[in-house]
């Protein structure tokens, strides 16, 4: 893939990510060393929680997200970092065999006040495999300018 800088991107551009399924082994994995709630890490207790089984940690889920764009290329070559993550919000639980895909929209591209910078702000929709909208974030990344 070609190297994008900020001046490539436009306002309304998506791009769609591969797709990645969850297994059991990887939701117990990630709340063994990250989020050991009983509802992502015991299947006894979850069976008598809110989801009826365990589920990902939200926190898995915004990760995956921004590890399945990354993995486009999309940003590979101008992304210098991340200030934040703005408006998460989990709408779906990430559940064992769940199929992942994200899209991610450029809702603004604008130069920094340091020089060979700018900000890209791009809105996350992380989908399941029948295209339910599980998750979603706003994250303000960092790029590089192109050079002059």
């Amino acid at each position: 893939m070609t190297a994008r800088y900020l001046e490539d991107f436009k306002v309304g551009e998506r791009f769609r990510s591969a797709s990645l399924t969850v297994s059991e082994a990887d939701i117990l994995h990630f709340a063994h060393l990250y989020d050991p709630q009983p509802i992502h890490n015991d299947k006894a207790v979850a069976k008598t929680g809110l989801f009826g089984d365990i589920v990902a940690s939200g926190f898995q889920t915004c990760a995956l997200s921004f590890k399945l764009f990354f993995e486009t290329g999309i940003i590979a070559a101008c992304n210098l970092g991340a200030p934040a993550v703005d408006e998460i919000r989990f709408l779906k639980p990430l559940r064992v065999g769940d199929t992942l895909q994200v899209e991610v929209e450029v809702i603004e591209a604008r130069p920094s006040s340091k020089p060979g910078r700018g900000v890209l702000v791009l809105k996350y929709r992380t989908m399941n495999q029948t295209g339910e909208i599980m998750a979603s974030m706003i994250i303000p990344h960092i790029v590089r300018r192109r050079p002059a």
